[in-house]
């Protein structure tokens, strides 16, 4: 499955994989089936390179080289900046 880059790094929540993708931000993928993941949605994440990526419920911290930005992943079609650093 392509996420549009090179992915850094991914945390699994359930069915989701949540994927921090270099030069492009988040992906969230359906892996609840293995043979035949889904892309769910991508947040873009200007200005640095993205490097990581952890989940708790609903939201998403991404890693970046110069901080990290907070996600509100409920809809992964349409993801939310919650803040930034």
């Amino acid at each position: 499955l392509s996420v549009g880059g090179f992915a850094t790094r991914v945390a699994v929540a359930g069915t989701r994989a949540y994927v921090a993708v270099n030069d492009v931000g988040l992906a969230v993928v359906d892996v609840s089936n293995p043979a035949s993941p889904a892309l769910l949605g991508t947040f873009p994440i200007a200005s640095s390179q993205v490097r990581s990526v952890a989940v708790s419920g609903t939201t998403a911290y991404v890693g970046r080289d110069d901080g990290f930005v907070v996600v509100d992943v409920t809809n992964p079609a349409a993801m939310t900046l919650l803040g930034q650093t």
